[in-house]
């Protein structure tokens, strides 16, 4: 399954695609890859965590960009989202792929 923020469109919705494509060359099929949206990089573990519970699924991507601004929110973002990949990773004997870009400014980002 893959998990994918809706902030930063341009940006996740390629990321998407591009897991999209490189699950269909390692042999999986269109019928087995499901792609959750969720509003922003916050909101990735939690929704990541619902897939997990569901067994349904061999592993989960996250993928998300968080812009770096002039304020503290992108560090706290940034915590949050890396410390709640990492411990569904611990948690549940399924993967949980960390794909959230961290970047300085939207150039870096595309």
């Amino acid at each position: 399954a893959i998990v994918s923020a809706r902030w930063n469109p341009i940006v996740c919705e390629s990321l998407t695609q591009g897991c999209v494509d490189a699950m269909h060359a390692c042999g999986v099929a269109a019928a087995d890859i499901f792609v959750e949206h969720v509003a922003g990089a916050y909101e990735l573990p939690f929704a990541a965590q619902v897939l997990l519970e569901s067994k349904r699924y061999d592993g989960v991507v996250c993928i998300g960009c968080l812009v770096k601004g002039e304020t503290m929110h992108f560090e706290y973002i940034s915590e949050a989202v890396t410390q709640g990949i990492m411990n569904l990773n611990l948690k549940y004997n399924t993967p949980v792929i960390y794909g959230v870009l961290g970047v300085l400014n939207e150039e870096q980002a595309k």
